[in-house]
């Protein structure tokens, strides 16, 4: 798997790079605009499209794992014992050695902080690579030329030096990663979701009156939120939660952030940010697990759309930037109709 762990990396950046190009003209057809103080390489950070989005691909091949991954990774795991181990196993070893390696494969993809790690880190120079990229005289045409150029090079510099210093449970859950045939899709689903995320938040429509971020003690804890303050009023507009993958992006712009913002200085209602969202939620439903598209209205959880077969691995992609979990009880989902061909 060491050996064949690179070409897979390098057929996956090609799905990545179309994932890019997917979202790109999607981004331009919405025509959404940024603000004019916005840097590209601020842009590329804040929605997160790094190299490779590890959590939506480690997601996605974990429930692969399930079908269609899981016996050919099972058949590599076995290969490699045998190829590194002269003395001749038993059947019933050679499967015992690799359930117990599926096993911690699958913890792995569950809980990836040490594969994300060796991955940032072996991944320093991209930025600097990608830089060299940026042309266009608006900070959208900039942005969009970095996702054009930052993938290929820098990319494969990265991986070329992780594959060795990886354990072989590490390399065989990037295999598990990379091998997964929906792969391309899982990028779609996080790319969309977070470029998503950065236009509803952070862009702002020519005009437009100026907001700001605070944090707001509501609903169990600290949150930040995008306002608008009152100046005849003395008080705020509530506009936008501000989702996990976009946090750390907006605290670190917050020069003197202050004290938590009164809650009763919001004018209008603080929504609850998981139920009153549009989101993708998962459930089990007409006889098999299914995704489907939800709203909230007056506090309750709406039904929007079923997600098409083929479409619900973007979908889990996509789920694992929004507030809260995808996961619920399809008795709590108000008008929700029978899926189509069911």
């Amino acid at each position: 798997m060491r050996a064949t762990l690179p070409s897979l990396v390098t057929k996956a950046y090609v799905d990545y790079e179309s994932a890019v190009s997917t979202i790109r003209s999607e981004v331009l057809a919405k025509k959404i605009e940024l603000p004019p103080e916005t840097k590209p390489l601020d842009v590329l950070l804040a929605v997160g499209m790094a190299l490779v989005p590890w959590e939506a691909i480690a997601v996605a091949a974990l429930e692969a794992m399930a079908g269609p991954v899981r016996e050919t990774l099972k058949a590599r795991v076995i290969s490699d014992m045998i190829s590194r181990n002269p003395l001749p196993f038993s059947q019933p070893t050679l499967d015992d050695h690799a359930n117990n390696a599926m096993a911690e494969i699958a913890g792995m993809l569950a809980k990836p902080d040490n594969l994300k790690t060796a991955y940032k880190a072996a991944s320093d120079g991209w930025k600097e690579i990608a830089k060299s990229t940026v042309v266009g005289s608006t900070a959208l045409q900039q942005t969009l030329s970095y996702l054009d150029g930052c993938a290929d090079e820098a990319s494969k510099r990265t991986l070329s030096g992780l594959v060795g210093t990886m354990s072989d449970n590490q390399v065989a859950a990037m295999y598990a990663a990379y091998s997964n045939p929906n792969l391309r899709q899982a990028y779609v689903g996080d790319l969309r979701g977070r470029a998503t995320q950065f236009a509803d938040i952070m862009a702002a429509a020519p005009g437009a009156k100026p907001t700001s971020f605070v944090q707001i003690n509501a609903y169990g804890r600290l949150r930040w939120a995008k306002v608008r303050y009152n100046t005849t009023s003395a008080n705020y507009m509530f506009i936008a939660w501000v989702p996990p993958g976009m946090v750390d992006y907006v605290a670190g712009q917050q020069q003197n952030p202050g004290e938590p913002l009164d809650p009763g200085l919001i004018a209008n209602k603080l929504p609850d940010p998981v139920i009153m969202q549009t989101r993708i939620v998962r459930m089990d439903a007409w006889g098999r697990i299914r995704y489907a598209e939800v709203g909230g209205e007056d506090n309750e959880i709406v039904f929007r759309r079923w997600i098409p077969q083929d479409k619900e691995t973007e979908a889990l992609a996509q789920a694992q930037t929004q507030i809260g979990g995808i996961d619920v009880d399809p008795a709590k989902v108000h008008g929700l109709v029978a899926p189509p061909g069911r």
